[in-house]
């Protein structure tokens, strides 16, 4: 499951629930772009729900990270549970998505 919201200072959250696996990624990923399409300004990735994600949702926040630099924005993503912030920095991502690297 995935949802937008806005917070104060203009920022856009995408907030993920659930596994992020071959069979959401695109959802997540969607989520994204659409609110970059938008012309949302600082994106966060809210995690706090995530209890699996493998490569394929690494790859769509990466996709969604080049996407926002490339509009000029940010994305970060913020309070993954262990398990995913272990993900994050098995795969050495988690400094380039906002997350200490340890």
């Amino acid at each position: 499951m995935v949802e937008l919201h806005s917070e104060p200072g203009d920022v856009t959250v995408v907030r993920v629930a659930g596994e992020v696996d071959m069979d959401s990624h695109v959802e997540l990923e969607e989520a994204i772009l659409g609110a970059l399409r938008s012309g949302a300004g600082p994106l966060v990735v809210d995690l706090a729900g995530v209890t699996f994600m493998d490569s394929s949702g690494v790859r769509a926040l990466l996709h969604g990270r080049d996407a926002a630099l490339q509009g000029g924005t940010t994305l970060t993503v913020r309070d993954p549970q262990p398990i995913v912030a272990a993900v994050l920095r098995l795969t050495n991502v988690a400094e380039l998505l906002g997350l200490s690297p340890s």
